[in-house]
């Protein structure tokens, strides 16, 4: 289920031009689907951080990601993920150019173009999973 919009993301989102907004509450509304899917996740915490709208798991499962516009890029809005993951990479080894990024810190979308919802799904999962992921990864013990 997605939450009701709070005050703070509405805020952020008025000074936003009408096609980044909508684009925007749909990619925010893949990211609490996508949440609801991953039990371990558990609920998602959304507030403002560095002006973006922003979503972080309070069960320490993932990675925070923000989302928003720049006035520089006019015709995109950005998934943005912490640069010092090897999320992007991940998301380039698997997407490649179907995707559009911006160096190791976003994922760049379209606000005349539609939402690649499978893709991003899955980037969503992996962002919202990474410290688990890496966590068991570490635990695996070596093979020979």
């Amino acid at each position: 289920m997605i939450p009701p919009l709070p005050e703070s993301t509405a805020a952020i989102l008025t000074n936003y031009p009408a096609a980044a907004q909508r684009l925007l509450l749909e990619l925010r509304a893949l990211i609490f689907e996508t949440a609801a899917g991953l039990p371990e996740v558990g609920a998602l915490q959304e507030s403002v951080r560095w002006g973006e709208v922003s979503f972080l798991t309070p069960s320490g499962a993932g990675s925070l990601l923000r989302i928003g516009w720049r006035p520089r890029e006019p015709r995109m809005v950005a998934l943005f993920l912490h640069c010092q993951t090897s999320l992007l990479a991940r998301f380039r080894a698997r997407f490649g150019e179907t995707l559009r990024y911006e160096g190791e810190r976003a994922v760049l979308l379209a606000v005349d173009e539609a939402l690649p919802h499978a893709a991003l799904a899955w980037c969503i999962a992996q962002a919202l999973t990474y410290h688990r992921d890496r966590a068991s990864r570490r635990a695996q013990p070596a093979r020979r």
